[in-house]
């Protein structure tokens, strides 16, 4: 098969298309669904209910409202989180947002050991629920 070179051009406009059709797309990601994708990246799959994530994230906010991606870096890594290239895009991000990310998500993951019963589960499986903005079960835990 002879591909012409306006064959050509309309299959590469094509992908092209679909390829910014998909970072709209991405682009509309919530902060719920934002914080779902870098907790299963590093957690396994999560079966957490849409109240429990967004009470958890409220609280996330409320806390530390200063760590949380806003703007096109929100943008930009929800776009590298869905293709799955988190990692390379934090090493490559300019002026220290790649450490600002990285902050974020050492936050976001202690936060959520502390205020969910993800450690408790007895299997997999079983749900993760947001248990409050004081539930940290260690009595020498000092969250700051």
């Amino acid at each position: 098969m002879k591909l012409s070179r306006r064959s050509t051009f309309a299959f590469l406009g094509g992908g092209v298309l679909a390829l910014g059709g998909s970072v709209v797309f991405i682009a509309t990601m919530s902060d719920e669904e934002l914080v779902h994708t870098v907790l299963e990246r590093h957690l396994g799959p999560l079966e957490i209910a849409d109240e429990d994530l967004a009470a958890f994230l409220l609280d996330f906010r409320e806390k530390r409202p200063f760590l949380f991606p806003s703007g096109k870096l929100a943008t930009v890594y929800g776009v590298a989180e869905t293709f799955d290239i988190a990692n390379i895009t934090r090493e490559n991000l300019p002026g220290g947002r790649g450490d600002d990310l990285e902050r974020f998500e050492r936050h976001l993951l202690g936060e959520f050991h502390a205020k969910t019963d993800f450690s408790l589960r007895s299997s997999e499986e079983e749900p993760v629920h947001f248990l409050g903005p004081t539930a940290c079960l260690n009595p020498f835990a000092v969250l700051v």
